[in-house]
């Protein structure tokens, strides 16, 4: 298993550039090699005009049974939130990297400064598709079926010692359980660590 770079240096020299970028996702698309998807057939070379692009190598039979090569084309990106990209795949990679590794979350602004995508609107496609793509379809709703969940950060002042940054508050996070029709429920929550 190819381990994740924890710093951006680490990520540069794993990811110089859309060749090695490439080369991951076809790493993780087909572990035991290419796979056509089309015909089934394990031949196949990626192009060097599109290293993503892999051009398949196999032959497959037609409605009378005659051999004819395959030649379908098929992208490591094709299905994924990368499809029909026009930005580099390093770009995408760096954006992915940049949003799971910030402490605070990323805006799409500070996004299209940090990647020097020229339009705001296709910064905030990339941070939006990334967002998306990493929520789990399957987790469990938080409150359950009939429950809301709301959970709040709020600044609390504490008289018995002045805090750093904001004068005589201790901030913390508080989460209210809330349910229809009935009272709410208020506890403090503890940061989780990443």
């Amino acid at each position: 298993m190819i381990a994740r770079p924890r710093s951006l240096e680490q990520f540069q020299l794993q990811f110089p550039d859309d060749h090695a970028c490439a080369a991951y996702l076809a790493k993780k698309r087909w572990p035991d090699g290419f796979v056509c998807p089309h015909c089934g057939s394990r031949k196949g070379w990626k192009l060097r005009a599109k290293p993503w692009v892999w051009e398949c190598g196999g032959e497959k039979a037609d409605e009378h049974g005659e051999l004819t090569p395959c030649r379908k084309q098929t992208s490591v990106i094709a299905g994924t939130i990368m499809h029909n990209t026009h930005l580099p795949l390093r770009q995408w990679f760096l954006a992915a990297h940049l949003v799971t590794t910030h402490s605070n979350g990323i805006s799409a602004l500070q996004l299209q400064a940090k990647l020097c995508i020229g339009s705001y609107k296709t910064a905030w496609l990339l941070l939006h598709k990334l967002r998306r793509a990493m929520v789990n379809p399957d987790r469990e709703k938080l409150g359950g079926f009939d429950e809301i969940v709301e959970i709040d950060e709020t600044s609390i002042p504490d008289k018995g010692r002045a805090c750093r940054g904001r004068s005589g508050t201790k901030p913390h996070r508080e989460a209210q359980r809330h349910r229809r029709g009935g009272m709410a429920r208020r506890r403090q929550v503890r940061p989780h660590p990443a």
